[in-house]
């Protein structure tokens, strides 16, 4: 953890602005892939607000270091093939590492992903992209069934 964007493969910053790019167009002309930016505010004990992070949504899309977990295979190659339905993925999670965050942004990740299983997501499992020389970087796969209900 700790690491910064300069220290990420060179693709990283433009595969990211890009997404931005993806998110806005999709929600101005409901064109192109499914991509939304969400970011994340502190609120401030003086009432304002603080952004801390930015997490993106793809739809469709798996990540390498997902789709290599292969404890998950058997989920993810069913999305993959289509057999589950439409799917989206939150990509990453940004925290904003300055000084004026620091005291707002910790526990993030684990925050977000109690209040995704309060939505009525189920966790499948837990996993680490290891990372060359940094310490692994966790992460949760979450899944909800939408419509499943409807289908019984």
């Amino acid at each position: 953890m700790g690491t910064t964007a300069s220290h990420r493969p060179p693709d990283f910053i433009n595969r990211h602005i890009t997404a931005i790019a993806d998110a806005e167009k999709y929600r101005l002309a409901k064109s192109g892939s499914p991509t939304r930016v969400l970011i994340a505010d502190a609120v401030l004990p003086s009432g304002g607000y603080l952004p801390v992070g930015a997490a993106t949504l793809r739809g469709g899309y798996l990540p390498q270091y997902v789709r290599d977990q292969e404890h998950l295979k058997g989920v993810t190659s069913r999305l993959l093939a289509g057999e589950d339905g439409g799917f989206m993925f939150l990509e990453i999670l940004v925290t904003d590492f300055s000084e004026a965050t620091k005291e707002y942004r910790k526990g993030a990740g684990a925050a977000l992903v109690e209040f995704y299983e309060a939505q009525g997501f189920q966790r499948v499992d837990d996993f680490v992209v290891e990372k060359p020389g940094e310490e692994g970087w966790p992460g949760t796969f979450l899944r909800m069934d939408l419509g499943k209900k409807d289908l019984e």
